[in-house]
């Protein structure tokens, strides 16, 4: 067989290919230039507005309490770029054998941050009160606090935050240390769920844990 009938075959597919593979590309950038922009909203702890609803269930490490559960409400607002007001408002119960211990503490705080493409870093400081009551006893405390940590973009629906707190109660002359880590799942553009857990370290006792279950609504 002729050699210029062998390169007349390989020239012809050469061209074919050349041709179907401008074709596909010249489509691939049409679709990637009309394909809209991810609409989806992104999960975000810090620097959103939002609304949430927690139950909590604090795990103890010592006599008399072992145990107590309550709830948590949390108002986060974006004040502006890199500066949230935050108020929240937690109350837990315990068994004190045939007696129940309350416990209400109503916080305000500002939440300084710093956006980048790897997360959020921010610094936080704000006063708060506490009520304390069971049948033979109630009192209160004026409490202050700061804390600071980052939150972590997992992926757009998904994001998490870990930090440190420093809280001091006046009227109990007690100070706490808690290490935290929290998480969001976006659900939606309205609703996402959180997830948290957060140790108490105070001085001379054991401590506690508590962990956290909720919804939030954004706005």
């Amino acid at each position: 067989m002729p050699m210029y009938k062998n390169t007349s075959v390989q020239s012809l597919l050469i061209l074919s290919l050349a041709l179907f593979s401008g074709a596909c590309a010249t489509r691939a950038q049409t679709v990637i230039a009309t394909e809209p922009a991810s609409t989806k909203p992104a999960a975000r702890l810090i620097g959103a507005s939002r609304v949430g609803l927690s139950y909590n269930y604090t795990k103890m490490y010592e006599a008399p309490l072992y145990r107590a559960s309550g709830y948590s409400l949390e108002l986060n607002q974006l004040i502006r770029p890199g500066l949230d007001g935050k108020i929240d408002y937690e109350y837990t119960q315990a068994s004190l054998g045939k007696d129940t211990g309350r416990q209400s503490l109503a916080r305000g705080a500002l939440v300084l941050f710093r956006s980048y493409p790897w997360g959020r870093p921010y610094i936080e400081a704000g006063v708060g009160k506490i009520w304390a009551n069971s049948k033979r006893v109630s009192d209160s405390s004026f409490n202050y606090f700061a804390g600071a940590g980052v939150e972590i973009p997992i992926s757009r629906a998904v994001s998490a935050a870990i930090g440190v707190s420093f809280s001091r109660y006046t009227g109990y002359k007690s100070t706490e240390y808690e290490p935290n880590l929290r998480g969001m799942w976006r659900l939606n553009e309205g609703w996402s769920a959180t997830v948290g857990i957060r140790h108490t370290v105070i001085r001379h006792t054991k401590g506690a844990t508590l962990f956290s279950f909720g919804l939030a609504a954004h706005y």
